[in-house]
C-alpha cells in the first residue's frame, strides 16, 4: 500500500497534544480537524462530567491516525475511543476501500490492547465543498458501517438528522464560511448525537 502523505506533516500538532499531561481512562476524541477545531476546552464542556481528550490533529488522514496510534491514543488506554477521519482522505488521493481498511485497522488494534474498548464512529459528513467526494465518502462510510455491524462494542453515529433540513436539502447554517468545518452551532449539534452515545457505553465508574 502506497503513502500517499508525509506521515509527519503535522508533527507540530502531534507535538502540542503530547506537551499536555497524559490522562488516562477517559475518552479519546481521535481523528482529523473536525476532532481538532472542536477543542480541549469544548469537548470538556460538551461531555462533563465524562472525561474527555480532543486528540485531533491538522487535516489527517486515516493513514497518519494509524501511523501515531501508539503515541496518540495507547498509551492514554481510553475508556472509548470516538473516532472522525476521512474527510480529507479521498482528497489526498485514498481509495475509500483503502481508507476504510486503514480505519478499521486502528478500531481492530485499540480493541486488541483494550479488550471489550467501546468505540463510538462519526461518519464523515457531507460538507457543501465536499460535493465531488460524496459518492467516494458514502463508500467509506458504508464501509465502516459494515465494520460496526460484525463487532462487539463498535457504533456508527447516523449524522442525517443534523445535516439535512425537513426537505432533505444539506443545511448551511452549521458550516463555517468554509463550507467544510462545522461553526459553533455545528458543534453544539454534534455533541447531542455524540453525548448519548457516549454515556451509553460509559457507566457511573467510568465518570
Amino acid at each position: 500500500m502506497a503513502v500517499l502523505v508525509d506521515l509527519k506533516r503535522y508533527a507540530g500538532d502531534v507535538q502540542e497534544i503530547l506537551n499536555r499531561p497524559v490522562i488516562q481512562r477517559a475518552a479519546v476524541f481521535y481523528g482529523s480537524s473536525t476532532i481538532r477545531i472542536w477543542g480541549q476546552q469544548r469537548l470538556e464542556q460538551d461531555m462533563a462530567p465524562m472525561k474527555a481528550l480532543c486528540h485531533g490533529f491538522g487535516g489527517s488522514t486515516a493513514e497518519e491516525a494509524l501511523y501515531y496510534y501508539p503515541t496518540l491514543v495507547r498509551p492514554y488506554a481510553p475508556r472509548a475511543l470516538v473516532w472522525y477521519e476521512g474527510d480529507n482522505d479521498m482528497c489526498c488521493g485514498y481509495a475509500p476501500d483503502t481508507a476504510a481498511d486503514l480505519s478499521c485497522r486502528v478500531f481492530q488494534w485499540a480493541q486488541t490492547d483494550f479488550p471489550g474498548l467501546p468505540i463510538i464512529i462519526i461518519p464523515v459528513k457531507h460538507s457543501p465543498c465536499r460535493d465531488l467526494f460524496l459518492s467516494q465518502m458514502n463508500i467509506y462510510n458504508q464501509r465502516l458501517k459494515d465494520f460496526a455491524a460484525t463487532r462487539e462494542n463498535v457504533q456508527i453515529l447516523d449524522l442525517d438528522g443534523l445535516l439535512y433540513d425537513e426537505d432533505r436539502a444539506l443545511r448551511t447554517d452549521i458550516f463555517q464560511d468554509d463550507g467544510l468545518h462545522f461553526n459553533q452551532l455545528g458543534y453544539e449539534e454534534l455533541a447531542k448525537l455524540v453525548r448519548p452515545a457516549l454515556e451509553s457505553v460509559l457507566d457511573e465508574r467510568w465518570i
